[in-house]
């Protein structure tokens, strides 16, 4: 889908997007449903609202990209770390944190769609993590090239995702 108008739309329509392609598998369990999720709904909010808010709208043609797999989904947003730090391929503590657009974080945050400054990436990964109940990691962060890259496997894949490197 190509997805245009304000940002708060492109977020509303890009979740609605990830809803209609994912699944929520679910099952009976004595008197009550247990839903077992491929993805979890914050975690993939999270994504989607860091790669809005920490882009780099000065890198003309470039767009915030949501592609899903039948594996995966990846998060890729214009623009690197705004520290040029290299990021470390798992995150699941805090870490510190540079707006690159503070008027659109502040924005979200006002209107109750990002948590405190620095939490988002260990958000994600420890939320994403519960779901497997594998002690693993099961989302990864690269920045290189321009762009940032959140790739967050799917928790009722019954393939091998291949996106951990288990040698390192």
């Amino acid at each position: 889908d190509e997805i245009s108008g304000s940002i708060v739309k492109q977020l509303d329509a890009a979740f609605d997007f990830y809803k209609r392609n994912t699944k929520k598998p679910w099952h009976k369990e004595g008197e009550g449903t247990v839903v077992e999720p491929e993805y979890d709904d914050i975690a993939i909010t999270e994504a989607l609202v860091n790669a809005i808010i920490h882009r780099d709208y000065n890198i003309v043609g470039a767009e915030v990209c949501l592609n899903i797999y039948d594996n995966r989904i990846e998060i890729t947003s214009p623009g690197m770390m705004v520290s040029g730090k290299k990021i470390p391929q798992i995150v699941d503590y805090p870490m510190e944190s540079t707006r690159r657009n503070p008027i659109i974080a502040d924005v979200f945050n006002r209107m109750n769609l990002m948590n405190r400054r620095g939490s988002g990436l260990s958000n994600i990964t420890n939320r994403t993590n519960a779901l497997f109940h594998d002690g693993r990691n099961h989302v990864t962060y690269t920045s290189e090239d321009g762009f940032f890259t959140v790739k967050i496997e799917n928790a009722k894949y019954k393939g091998k995702t291949g996106l951990i490197d288990e040698t390192k």
